[in-house]
């Protein structure tokens, strides 16, 4: 019986299992095509479980990443890893068991492949680190581990990826009928930010209330929160997230899962409050925040907190917002606000920016008129030649909003260069704003499926 005949109730759930540093991490991030969970090489680092939508060939199933499996954990953690591994594993409806094809098995994956097969699931032995056929030796050793579906791959270089993934959709059961979800008409923000730049204050500044504890020691905040508020007659959801450190300090697994569920806000949010202290100016850990909002591809406002002590004159306001534009350089299309989060302050500047930017990055082009500004800039500025060959461009639209994606039909993506790839990104903003809003274009080869190139 085929996928596509059998029924589930629910989602399938798929969890990543295996010993510490064989990389489980890795195969996570490469799943749901972005980095949410932190890869180190550390071994350990992943104590929590952490969850991810994969979506391939028309099908959708849950992916959960788990801590690295030991049989003694020195953790003082180890009962909570453990009880979430087991937890994980009752759930589950295929297990990805990872083994490292560099080093071999060990007597540590022969004792976990002995507790995998106790619970009767399907399972897809992985093994991982094997980056070129000439390195697939491990065939007969792996075989002896006792599962019938088997798979080499390399997860930090996407080989034989797709692969895996036919094979997981194979293995699973899926809805033939997705339910209907109930839509939600709100507009979504998460509020990030190092520690104590003021998220808990203006947290509570929007809604009105002491939702979050408002204290000066950093990390006062363990999670995050979601709350509901309304504001001129437009319904917000917000979510106040854990203050974001550098990964080299985050020391107690207290911070770590902040970190995590940091991360997890702002993946439910379509606009970022950037939060930043205006008399500190932008540090390194902020330059790290706004690194990962770019990755998530997420819209954002830099907001200038506790403005209040420092010289409000439009100078200073000038010379503010060229110094943050300099340090986050890749955030050079987002407004800048300045609030007192503490005296309320600025809150309708800023609830008119975040409309603003909600618009734009659910903002849609017509075909015809995006057509017609690339085509001027392409006459007016064409590309420079390669070893005689000169870019050409055919066609353009754009294939999806929030964040807004485009795709350009071209000659050769190799020949449209970075520098020129900007100066086409900069016409599409100079003529239709996008403020606030990542865009992301492709260049496609045409007329052939492959060859296509992301704009970096």
């Amino acid at each position: 019986m085929t996928a596509k005949s059998k029924k589930k109730s629910k989602t399938p759930l798929v969890a990543i299992i295996g010993r510490p540093n064989v990389g489980k991490s890795t195969l996570f991030n490469r799943l749901i095509g972005q980095r949410k969970a932190i890869v180190h090489e550390i071994s350990g680092i992943t104590r929590d479980r952490i969850e991810g939508v994969v979506k391939w060939d028309g099908y959708e199933f849950t992916i959960a990443d788990l801590a690295g499996w030991q049989d003694k954990l020195d953790s003082p953690f180890e009962i909570e890893v453990k009880e979430i591994i087991d937890e994980t594993f009752e759930r589950a409806n295929l297990i990805l068991f990872m083994v490292d094809g560099r080093s071999g098995i060990i007597p540590q994956d022969k004792i976990l492949a002995d507790k995998i097969r106790r619970y009767n699931k399907p399972v897809i032995l992985v093994v991982n680190k094997i980056d070129s056929p000439e390195k697939e030796n491990l065939e007969y050793e792996c075989t002896s581990l006792g599962f019938e579906h088997m798979i080499n791959i390399s997860a930090a270089h996407s080989r034989r990826i797709n692969d895996l993934l036919d094979e997981i959709i194979s293995l699973l059961e899926f809805p033939e009928e997705k339910p209907q979800e109930e839509k939600d008409e709100s507009i979504s923000i998460a509020i990030v930010g190092r520690q104590n730049v003021g998220k808990s204050s203006l947290f509570n500044c929007l809604l009105g209330n002491r939702r979050s504890i408002v204290s000066p020691i950093p990390g006062t905040t363990r999670d995050s929160v979601d709350s509901f508020f309304e504001y001129k007659e437009n319904r917000y959801s917000i979510v106040d997230t854990a203050g974001l450190r550098k990964q080299s300090k985050v020391k107690e697994s207290i911070e770590y899962y902040s970190t995590v569920r940091a991360q997890g806000s702002l993946q439910r949010a379509e606009i970022a409050l950037f939060l930043v202290d205006a008399g500190e100016g932008i540090t390194d850990t902020d330059k790290k925040v706004g690194g990962m909002i770019q990755e998530l591809q997420r819209a954002v406002i830099i907001v200038a907190n506790k403005w209040d002590l420092t010289k409000d004159t439009q100078q200073h306001r000038n010379e503010f917002i060229k110094h943050a534009y300099k340090a986050l350089h890749f955030f050079s299309f987002a407004p800048v606000v300045f609030t007192s989060a503490i005296k309320a302050w600025g809150i309708e500047e800023l609830m008119t920016a975040v409309e603003k930017v909600h618009f734009n990055y659910n903002l849609r082009i017509q075909t015809s008129e995006l057509n017609r500004i690339i085509h001027d800039a392409h006459e007016d500025h064409p590309p420079q030649s390669y070893k005689g060959r000169y870019g050409k461009f055919f066609y353009a639209h754009q294939v999806e909003t929030a964040p807004p994606i485009f795709q350009f039909f071209v000659n050769d993506p190799k020949l449209f260069h970075r520098n020129y790839r900007r100066y086409l990104e900069k016409e599409i903003r100079n003529v239709f704003g996008f403020d606030g809003a990542p865009l992301a274009i492709y260049y496609k080869k045409r007329g052939k499926s492959k060859g296509s190139g992301r704009d970096a």
